[in-house]
């Protein structure tokens, strides 16, 4: 399954939309949803062929860390360090990983293991490359596996609630795609 060039903007955009209307709120409230950068990153390096898309979305959400660093209250300062820089081969982990998954996606039942585990591979790996790197590098802590492995225990389930909320909604509306297709009431053509 390959989109049209024209659907794989469409894609892109409405990932750098909600990019821009969740960045910065890691956690979901009455006020905010949860950051979908993470998701975004899969979705996108499932449904988006060419690798400039990937540079795009990472800009974006570079130039949002920036705005907010400048323009914000200040709060944003202590997260860019040394260790902001691994945020590429992190949100990288995650578009291969979207990747990784378009080979085994099927539009069955078949299709949920292999997107579970590129969901679980690709977040636990972008929170270690993410989250590792700030403990190790940021010289805000005095590094211990035992207390890294603490934090990765506290934080990565919210991180991986937030992913899994996004791609279950991406994955829904695709079956729903899938399924007026099937009854001819969406013409099939992705080319």
């Amino acid at each position: 399954m390959t989109l049209s060039i024209r659907n794989q903007w469409l894609v892109g955009l409405t990932l750098a939309s909600f990019i821009i209307l969740t960045r910065g709120h890691h956690f979901a409230n009455l006020f905010h949803l949860a950051d979908i950068s993470w998701a975004a990153f899969f979705i996108a390096g499932f449904y988006i062929r060419a690798k400039i898309g990937f540079g795009a979305l990472f800009a974006l959400c570079v130039g949002l860390d920036f705005i907010a660093l400048t323009w914000g209250n200040g709060d944003n300062s202590s997260c860019f360090t040394v260790a902001y820089g691994m945020l590429l081969p992190a949100y990288a982990s995650l578009w291969f990983a979207g990747r990784i998954y378009h080979k085994y996606h099927s539009d069955s039942l078949k299709t949920v293991l292999p997107l579970v585990i590129t969901v679980l591979l690709g977040t636990v790996a972008c929170e270690l490359l993410s989250s590792g790197s700030y403990y190790v590098f940021s010289g805000k802590f005095d590094p211990s596996i035992s207390e890294f492995a603490q934090r990765f225990s506290l934080y990565y389930p919210s991180y991986l609630s937030s992913v899994a909320f996004y791609i279950a909604v991406v994955a829904s509306v695709h079956a729903l795609i899938i399924a007026m297709q099937n009854l001819h009431i969406l013409p099939t053509k992705t080319h």
